[in-house]
């Protein structure tokens, strides 16, 4: 007789895809799947997609893992995804228009709007966010103001994750971090925040009911559940990606957790909504608060130093070379390799080399890569007042131990890389029941012998980013 072994579905939507795996009790990956979701950019800077592709994009990558894994295990699903970006249904559930993406800031163009109605200050700390019109609140404003017909079709706002639960189980759930990313919940509470929302003449009831994460979303639809061959499995409600990455990499107030992909998020658990500087988020119970840090160029400052510096070789090539003694005087790296109008740098052209001279060499050069992101997430943590014992890392970049162990040298504690690439999607998996265990990981420790030199060289660059900063 063939014991079928039970597994828990993680699906995770991206920014560019989606991930979805099949994990069993030792909370070990016996199945996963990808497929490519890209958001259209469009040339005067706004970013969309169709909803409609995510839902596709989920059933594949759900039907290959239940292939893989054997559609009798699968006990439960459940979803991560990224915040911010906005859909507008209509009172039947079917989508207005193109979702207005995280990475789109058309709503700038409101800003103006949302101050003469309501104190910027008090909105920032009534929610936890910076005063941008990144947010979902607002996108939203901006569709009321430029786009009056949608606006009066609207029957709820939702997120990526919501509008998978409305498609899955019929029913639009989110939950107190998608809620927190969007400018319109109370950190307090982590509910909508009703006041807030009146001020500004929307209406509350437009916003998804929000449930603790772990908890069930409904069933999956028995259509769904055919073409996917699992039947009418629980679905449970996941999280902002991000959140559920740090909960399955073991957050707590001793651990914070920084994820090394192409772009980096730190975050740090706070014991109360006290604001900090940055965005601050309800976290996945009620009475916990995570504070948030992007790096926006991490793993693809590494992409890019290996494919133009050395010549695409190999990433181990990079390792090497940044593993060697470093030089007294190597140069240091300021990773903005992104459109520098992002960051806010009026004096510099993006990233910046610093210091180079005819002695330079390709070891000192990838040294100066890793410690440049090592001093981004050093900064960070430093404005965030984090003061946990550990940090665990997650990712690509994670694979890389003397990267890890520069971050330890900046950061003067241990840093544990787990041997996890795909953290978001785990911790949906974990939403949906999978059982919570501590995930394997190998501590790396800071190198005593460059620590003084690695802070000496950190408040070096940090007045040298003041003055790239325009200070």
């Amino acid at each position: 007789m063939i014991t079928v072994l039970p597994v828990w579905l993680g699906l995770d939507v991206g920014t560019t895809g989606v991930r979805c795996l099949a994990v069993d009790e030792e909370l070990r990956v016996v199945a996963s799947s990808y497929a490519e979701a890209p958001p259209v950019h469009a040339p005067d800077g706004r970013v969309e997609q169709d909803p409609w592709e995510w839902v596709e994009a989920s059933c594949h990558v759900i039907g290959d893992v239940v292939d893989e894994a054997g559609p009798s295990s699968v006990q439960a699903l459940g979803i991560s995804s990224q915040g911010i970006s906005l859909i507008p249904v209509d009172r039947r559930g079917v989508p207005i228009r193109h979702a207005i993406s995280w990475l789109d800031e058309r709503g700038a163009h409101v800003m103006d709007d949302l101050a003469a109605r309501v104190d910027p200050a008090d909105v920032v700390a009534r929610t936890g966010k910076p005063w941008s019109g990144v947010y979902t609140l607002p996108k939203i404003m901006w569709m009321r103001r430029f786009e009056p017909e949608n606006y009066e079709r609207v029957g709820a706002f939702l997120q990526p994750m919501d509008w998978l639960h409305l498609c899955f189980v019929g029913e639009a759930v989110t939950d107190r971090t998608l809620a927190s990313a969007s400018m319109a919940a109370s950190l307090e509470d982590g509910l909508w925040d009703r006041d807030l929302l009146d001020a500004l003449e929307i209406d509350s009831d437009l916003f998804p009911k929000i449930r603790q994460s772990g908890t069930e979303a409904g069933v999956l639809r028995r259509e769904i559940g055919e073409r996917l061959g699992v039947g009418t499995i629980p679905v449970r409600v996941g999280g902002q990606d991000q959140k559920l990455a740090a909960m399955a990499a073991g957050i707590g107030p001793d651990v914070a957790t920084l994820c090394l992909g192409t772009s980096g998020a730190l975050e740090v658990r706070a014991d109360a909504p006290l604001p900090w500087g940055g965005p601050l988020f309800s976290f996945l119970e009620p009475g916990q608060w995570v504070r948030e840090a992007a790096i926006p160029t991490a793993g693809a400052a590494h992409r890019w130093f290996v494919r133009t510096v050395l010549a695409g070789e190999s990433y181990d090539l990079s390792d090497e070379l940044a593993a060697v003694e470093p030089a007294a005087d190597a140069p240091l790296f300021f990773p903005r390799l992104s459109d520098p109008s992002e960051h806010g740098w009026p004096h510099a052209p993006g990233g910046v080399m610093w210091g180079l001279g005819l002695g330079t060499n390709r070891a000192d050069l990838a040294r100066c890569v890793y410690e440049g992101v090592a001093f981004e997430v050093g900064d960070r943590w430093r404005r965030m007042g984090a003061e946990a014992e550990t940090l665990r890392v997650f990712g690509g970049g994670a694979r890389s131990e003397p990267w890890c162990r520069v971050i330890a040298s900046v950061l003067g504690r241990p840093v544990e890389r787990l041997h996890v690439a795909e953290a978001s999607a785990l911790g949906a998996a974990v939403s949906a029941g999978a059982p919570r265990m501590p995930l394997t990981s190998r501590e790396v420790l800071p190198d005593e012998s460059v620590m003084a030199w690695e802070e000496e060289r950190f408040e070096h660059w940090r007045l040298i980013a003041a003055r790239l900063d325009g200070g």
